[in-house]
């Protein structure tokens, strides 16, 4: 694993809505991230130095949308789709966006756009956060002058999933067919009582891709069926590129936990988004 590799913390809700999305001053990759796991107690790690980019690097351009322009692109783009090179998220295609491109794409919408540099490598790093757009913090790095790689983090606070319908587990699988690779975690302790959940996660190899929904409330003491397409989940983590690609095994596989492979998965999600369900073994995600 390259030791340039960011690890970001799934934070609690407590943890997450008190550090990361009230302070919009703190970089995004500061986070360490640990798989989904059985507490809710995470510890953030030591600060690190951040710079809001200087205007004799990137002068600072002036926003080109109107607050309410940015609600209904940012609603159109997380409920439609974009028009943008895949992969891509925000306007920005990995390894096709030059990095003042970048900076322009990020500030039209308002927002400041910071700079940290960790082990060598350069972060670009955001968070917008308008009326009723979900929460999106946006990090990216640069090499040769193209962004190399993207993290971003969609939602937070409660489930808005019906804000961010085109990252959605259908339309994910929808367009880019079979995935390489799914698990499961838990997020609850063997036996708690207190708001038991799950995560859900996608990887795609061959085009450097993985998304994280995080937090979707499951109880097995009533019911071991879970409902990935119609479960409200609390937000999404999306990885493009190699240094945020997350792309290391943490979860339970699909096929240990479900019993579905990965066509079955894939095509029980696409043929009824409203009724895609199966069971989940608990103890088998547990264990």
């Amino acid at each position: 694993m390259k030791q340039n590799k960011l690890i970001i913390i799934i934070l609690s809700s407590a943890m997450f809505l008190g550090c990361t999305y009230q302070n919009n001053n703190q970089n995004f990759s500061n986070t360490s991230i640990v798989e989904p796991t059985s507490s809710h107690e995470t510890t953030l790690p030591p600060a690190m130095t951040n710079s809001v980019l200087s205007s004799a690097e990137h002068p600072i351009s002036t926003a080109t949308l109107t607050p309410v322009e940015v609600e209904q692109t940012l609603l159109q783009w997380l409920q439609h789709g974009e028009n943008c090179l895949p992969p891509c998220f925000l306007g920005i295609s990995k390894g096709q966006t030059q990095l003042e491109d970048a900076i322009k794409n990020v500030e039209r919408f308002g927002v400041p756009l910071k700079h940290s540099i960790i082990n060598g490598q350069e972060i670009y790093y955001s968070t917008i956060q308008i009326r009723e757009v979900p929460r999106i913090h946006l990090e990216f790095t640069v090499k040769d002058n193209y962004v190399d790689a993207i993290h971003a983090r969609v939602g937070g606070d409660y489930p808005e999933k019906n804000k961010w319908l085109a990252y959605s587990p259908e339309q994910i699988l929808k367009k880019n067919g079979t995935p390489d690779r799914v698990e499961f975690f838990s997020n609850s302790n063997p036996g708690a009582q207190k708001d038991p959940g799950y995560s859900l996660q996608i990887y795609y190899d061959n085009i450097n891709l993985v998304i994280l929904y995080y937090y979707a409330l499951f109880d097995p003491s009533t019911s071991s069926m879970i409902c990935p397409t119609t479960d409200q989940f609390k937000y999404f983590d999306l990885w493009l590129g190699d240094p945020f690609d997350s792309s290391q095994s943490r979860g339970k596989p699909l096929q240990d936990v479900t019993g579905l492979s990965l066509d079955e998965f894939y095509k029980l999600l696409l043929e009824d988004s409203h009724s895609a369900c199966f069971d989940l073994d608990v103890q088998a995600l547990l264990s």
